[in-house]
């Protein structure tokens, strides 16, 4: 394979299990091309090296496809390989998910329905001939999950169609059953993807979902760059690309957003049939990637990046789900501050384990340039107690999140006093390497005794 080629992967369920692809007989269940040296495929895994040398590698952990025979296809130019291998049951199931799928009241054949979990992958079943499904899990008791019918790479024989519910949520206690889902035409977003020299971008992730969060609709760009996604009534959000299918693009919002909180919203009522021109030009850019971990294992979050010379305004950003730990964003050369959330407001920092802006620079020289274990691990960060009330430093109540500081501050750690007037009364030392600090237009009285080691 040349450096920096495509291929196209197709993976087949063998009806006939007789280790050949035979299309009027079987069919595809999942298909995505792949660009060695890119970090992130379509719909599916990307180069885990990211480095285009002719040779791609890919892991992909947390997946439960259905029990059966299946051909793995992949594409290069004219040259083409197959492989065969069979998915078996789970040696040690726990509990299952049942229900029916069904579009003009009838039961709707080789629908895969998907369960998700936030920290345990994802379950895949099949309908069977009158619609009906049974996912079998390992989970465990108490586990949240989310069952959908996804229509992107997987179900390419529903565009058009949208489900209902769009997700169904329950917390796992026991076997679920009849969780049903019917099929039915929906509203159509539509646009054309192109670079910047106005040349389509086929195989670009689209994914359009409602403002305020929540599960939404995917769809592929075609050989013309054009894309068109099937939705329900409602306001939405449409981003181009994402941190599993950049393809070397800026991730975009529509009206040429890159703040995915900032963008220009698309609303889709009940008197149109068919929104358009949803376009987007999309630019080249290096990459900026690391690990984002907590507790040693993968978070949820965003990466955001800033101006290091003036980091008030956002520029570029992008979401990390836990699957795996390894998080990318592209973006233009510069030279930036990067920022990273927990989801929830659970926590932030700045590279290199600063809790405070801009952290440490990291630049991107071009847009071949990746810059590499740019990592933050929440679990390492030093602690800071930031007072936001007025008054009794002794107050749990004027403290973030109710936390006061230790009498002896540790080293490495922060007291902040963020806003208003506080007042020590009591006795408080820093530690040698430990630090203080005061915002603009923050008073500390110190009535009691402040000591600095």
């Amino acid at each position: 394979m040349a450096n920096g080629a495509v291929i196209n992967n197709e993976l087949w369920i063998d009806v006939n299990a007789n280790g050949f692809i035979d299309p009027g007989t079987d069919f595809m269940f999942v298909g995505f091309p792949q660009r060695d040296g890119v970090p992130g495929g379509d719909q599916g895994p990307g180069d885990d090296d990211a480095t285009a040398n002719g040779t791609l590698t890919s892991t992909i952990a947390g997946m439960y496809f259905p029990v059966s025979y299946y051909v793995f296809k992949v594409t290069s130019g004219s040259e083409s390989v197959t492989s065969t291998y069979q998915e078996t049951a789970l040696m040690k199931p726990t509990y299952s998910v049942s229900g029916r799928v069904t579009q003009d009241g009838l039961g709707k054949a080789n629908v895969a329905v998907s369960l998700q979990t936030q920290n345990n992958g994802e379950f895949y079943a099949l309908t069977n001939s009158t619609g009906y499904y049974t996912i079998t899990t390992n989970l465990t008791a108490g586990t949240n999950v989310n069952l959908r019918i996804p229509i992107d790479a997987f179900n390419s024989q529903l565009n058009g169609l949208i489900a209902t519910p769009n997700d169904a949520q329950y917390v796992l206690n026991g076997n679920l059953y009849n969780v049903n889902f019917t099929l039915r035409a929906g509203k159509i977003i539509t646009g054309r993807v192109t670079n910047a020299l106005n040349n389509p971008i086929p195989n670009m992730d689209v994914q359009i979902y409602p403002n305020g969060g929540g599960n939404g609709y995917d769809g592929l760009t075609d050989g013309d760059g054009r894309y068109y996604i099937s939705v329900d009534t409602g306001t939405y959000v449409v981003r181009f690309g994402s941190n599993e299918n950049t393809q070397g693009y800026i991730q975009t919002y529509y009206n040429q957003k890159y703040i995915g909180w900032m963008t220009d919203l698309v609303q889709v009522t009940l008197g149109a049939d068919t929104i358009r021109n949803i376009n987007a030009v999309l630019y080249r850019g290096g990459v900026i990637t690391g690990t984002f971990i907590k507790d040693g294992v993968p978070a949820r979050g965003n990466i955001v990046v800033f101006d290091y010379n003036n980091p008030t305004t956002p520029l570029y950003e992008t979401w990390h789900d836990n699957n795996n730990a390894i998080y990318y964003l592209t973006v233009p050369p510069g030279n930036y501050s990067v920022q990273f959330n927990l989801e929830n407001g659970q926590g932030q920092a700045y590279y290199n384990q600063s809790l405070f802006s801009p952290g440490t620079a990291v630049t991107v020289q071009s847009i071949y340039d990746t810059a590499r274990n740019i990592n933050v691990n929440f679990s390492t960060l030093p602690k800071m107690y930031t007072f936001t009330g007025w008054g009794d430093w002794n107050n749990p109540g004027n403290w973030q999140n109710n936390q006061l500081p230790p009498s002896t501050l540790p080293t490495g750690d922060y007291i902040v006093i963020q806003n208003g007037e506080c007042t020590l009364s009591g006795s408080q030392t820093i530690s040698s390497g430990a630090f203080l600090v005061i915002r603009n237009g923050s008073t500390l009285k110190v009535n009691g005794s402040l000591i600095r080691q």
